[in-house]
């Protein structure tokens, strides 16, 4: 059954419920104010689809603005999490495909590459974080990064 994700209080969201009612469609609603999406169902979605990331925010809002999104979804994989945690979500390629890549990336100057895990921990390791564990599910691995404790 379809899941319809929604601000019930949203007219776009409303809108959309009233187009599925009139083509009669089975679905389940989950309000989600109170029903966040996690974390692992975000990176799924992002992995799956094909929108870009700024379409899974409401950039109308208020706190899309004030945090400047706009200028940072194009980096918006790295989520900084309360107690040092780091996550970076990103595309999984295997060696040879991630070196292609990248040299055609600085080919036609694009800014960014795809790294492997730990590559990744290398470029954070001078702000103090250690790779704690990696997650990867087909093409997507998720990075996790902590604060390493100064020892005394």
């Amino acid at each position: 059954m379809l899941t319809f994700i929604c601000y019930p209080k949203c007219t776009t969201c409303q809108k959309a419920k009233a187009l599925l009612d009139s083509y009669h469609t089975q679905y389940e609603t989950r309000d989600i104010k109170a029903d966040n999406p996690r974390y692992d169902e975000l990176i799924e979605w992002l992995a799956l689809g094909e929108l870009p990331v700024r379409r899974f925010f409401n950039t109308s809002g208020q706190l899309y603005r004030s945090l400047g999104l706009k200028d940072k979804l194009p980096s918006i994989s790295r989520v900084l999490k309360p107690g040092g945690a780091l996550y970076i979500a990103d595309t999984r390629f295997p060696a040879l495909v991630r070196s292609i890549l990248n040299g055609v990336f600085r080919l036609i100057h694009v800014a960014g590459e795809f790294l492997n895990p730990d590559e990744i921990a290398k470029r954070f390791a001078g702000y103090g974080f250690v790779l704690d564990s990696l997650t990867v599910d087909g093409y997507v691995q998720v990075v996790k990064l902590r604060k390493e404790v100064e020892k005394c």
